[in-house]
């Protein structure tokens, strides 16, 4: 079906600002099937028609980045020309320029680019665009290629509709939603073996905007080099991962939305060496089945991880060696899992800031195996202990530790500084949990002294100086702190 430009308001005048101050025009042009068009879209006509002639020389055709060829059945009142949309053309709507005997033709609006579409009204025969969508998502990946988008209209996109899941993404693609709630991508039902579907895979980066995601088994995938972005995608019962990362070098971003798995919320495997974790004002929910809401597993070196502002249920792991990670602005809830920790980190440098850890179960608030620690304006609460230390340098500032069951502090290995002469710790440790065995400071197998100032426990700031045990002898001082034979605590005032 031919639509006349004219009825779009697109009817060409002439005028000598746009065409030399040739001859006035009565003429039109016609594009075929439809003047609007989609990335990746080919097989388009485009005829112009001027009865005063001077067409037969028309040349250095232009349509902002579409490609145009004059057609051989073009004479000197008609031209016509085929046109073919490049993938990752950028979208809007073009104006065609031209050269002919009477100088330069300008056609403003002539055809309007959009983002390959597929609604439930659509049709996989059809073209794809947004006069004409796709019914599947199937069908629009399959119509994309590098850098292109794909924007789903609101509705239900599942087996019924006829998804098979699975789809592998062309590079850098931007599947967009009309919106989270209202876009939604539902996983068939697990096999018999209780294996679920895949979502989406992204070999070389993709950008996933305000839909949802239900269901799957790994709900989005970076399986190559390239950014994964997520923004305002909330994923709901991911059966081993929310979002997994699985190749060297992988940045994903995420932004807003939530993220829900049975196992792993988040998940940098064995092969991220060196990737980047970017996580904003989203909601994480996970870790059961020995899964985590975020884990960086142990061959992941050398990965970093930057969380803010979130709200998580479940706990963070973090294994590979020299692996970062910073918390802050945040809340973590322990959903007594089969985790020891709520954070367990043995990577390299941690840094927990502004942030609230609440354990409900006989748990570990932060369990440190890395190399450096840093508490600042932190509170912990509930659990068995606030602090387990194995290893590494740790420093503590303004936080809170409460209502631990047995110690809100283990010093295992590593050095620990609550505070200096110099720079004032300013914690506080305080339990309602009585007992011989209940301290806030558990110091144990440490080679240098604690050092401490402008910290209580239970209301009690302890006086300055150093408090030394003995080779043969333990200091133990109930509801405050433990010191194991010949290690020293160091306290200052300030």
């Amino acid at each position: 079906m031919r639509l006349l430009i004219s009825a779009l308001g697109l009817a060409l005048l002439a005028a000598p600002a746009c065409h030399g101050g040739g001859p006035p025009l009565v003429d039109g042009a016609t594009v075929t099937p439809s003047p609007t068009l989609r990335q990746g879209q080919d097989g388009v006509s485009l005829v112009f028609t001027r009865a005063a002639g001077g067409l037969a020389g028309a040349s250095a055709f232009d349509l902002g980045g579409v490609t145009v060829a004059r057609q051989p059945q073009s004479t000197d009142t008609r031209l016509v020309l085929s046109l073919s949309v490049p993938h990752g053309a950028t979208l809007g709507a073009r104006t065609l320029t031209f050269s002919d005997a009477h100088g330069t033709v300008s056609l403003p609006d002539v055809v309007d680019v959009g983002a390959i579409t597929a609604a439930p009204a659509g049709a996989d025969t059809d073209l794809g665009t947004s006069a004409a969508p796709f019914r599947t998502l199937e069908r629009a990946v399959e119509a994309s290629g590098p850098d292109d988008t794909i924007q789903l209209v609101d509705g239900t996109y599942d087996a019924t509709a006829g998804e098979t899941w699975g789809y592998t993404l062309p590079a850098r693609v931007s599947v967009a939603g009309q919106s989270t709630a209202g876009t939604t991508l539902v996983a068939p039902p697990p096999d018999a073996n209780g294996v679920g579907a895949s979502g989406l895979l992204a070999p070389a980066g993709l950008t996933l905007k305000t839909l949802t995601l239900t269901g799957f088994d790994t709900a989005v995938s970076a399986t190559g080099a390239g950014a994964l972005v997520l923004t305002d995608v909330a994923v709901t019962g991911a059966l081993t991962a929310a979002v997994s990362a699985d190749f060297a070098g992988v940045t994903v971003t995420i932004r807003g939305g939530s993220l829900g798995s049975t196992q792993d919320s988040i998940r940098l495997g064995d092969n991220c060496t060196s990737c980047k974790l970017d996580v904003t004002g989203t909601s994480l929910s996970g870790s059961g089945m020995g899964g985590h809401t975020v884990e960086i597993s142990a061959s992941a070196t050398g990965s970093q991880a930057t969380l803010r502002q979130l709200d998580v249920l479940g706990d963070v792991s973090v294994t590979a060696d020299a692996a970062t990670l910073s918390i802050s602005d945040s809340t973590i809830k322990e959903i007594g899992t089969e985790s020891r920790g709520t954070i367990n980190f043995s990577g390299g440098a941690l840094d927990v800031t502004n942030s609230t850890i609440t354990l409900n179960a006989d748990n570990f608030g932060v369990n440190f195996a890395g190399q450096t620690l840093t508490l600042t304006t932190v509170t912990i609460n509930g659990g068995k202990y606030g602090v387990y230390q194995l290893a590494g340098d740790v420093k503590v500032r303004a936080s809170k530790i409460r209502d631990y069951g047995f110690m809100g502090y283990y010093l295992a290995q590593g050095n620990l500084d609550l505070g200096t002469d110099t720079e004032a710790g300013g914690n506080a440790f305080s339990s309602s949990a009585t007992g011989d065995l209940v301290f806030g400071l558990y110091v144990d197998g440490v080679t240098h002294p604690v050092t401490s100032s402008n910290t209580t426990f239970n209301g009690v700031e302890p006086p300055a100086g150093m408090v030394a045990a003995a080779p043969d002898q333990m200091i133990d001082v109930p509801g405050e702190y433990f010191i194991n034979f010949g290690k020293a605590i160091t306290f200052w005032t300030l």
